[in-house]
């Protein structure tokens, strides 16, 4: 993304900050941005160990887990630039969530079936508006 160039040829100032994995890759994703050291094996003169090195990923982005990233997905991740003005994604809330209890002793649900129900009623919309600003890897992709 920090390669990515403008008609002109000249740099778009792309500086990715966050990554945005499933469960699965969680831990690893972690490692990359939080630990300090990578470990790596080593093997000299027939000896072989374990090494470390300083992390160069590391506090580079924050990390998003999104647990809907699952099932034949669960490999994909993304990176994003979301510090500007201008965001990847834009959400359209055309219709705030309403939320409606059917909980009262007077509810049909609660006096026939000793049930309580609960639901939001909602509109929008999302999309990608500036596909430039994230980009997507993994086994998948």
């Amino acid at each position: 993304m920090m390669t990515y160039r403008g008609h002109n040829g000249k740099s778009l100032g792309i500086v990715p900050d966050l990554l945005i994995v499933g469960p699965k890759l969680e831990a690893e994703a972690f490692s990359i941005l939080k630990d300090r050291l990578q470990l790596h094996a080593v093997s000299q003169s027939g000896v072989s160990g374990v090494g470390a090195t300083d992390n160069p990923w590391n506090g580079s982005a924050e990390l998003l887990v999104l647990p809907e990233i699952c099932g034949e997905y669960e490999d994909l991740w993304f990176l994003a630039s979301t510090a500007g003005v201008l965001k990847p994604v834009i959400v359209q809330q055309r219709k705030q969530p309403v939320l409606t209890a059917l909980d009262r002793d007077s509810d049909e649900n609660v006096f026939a079936r000793k049930e309580y129900l609960y639901g939001t009623d909602a509109r929008g919309e999302a999309f990608l508006a500036f596909p430039h600003l994230i980009c997507r890897g993994g086994a998948s992709a």
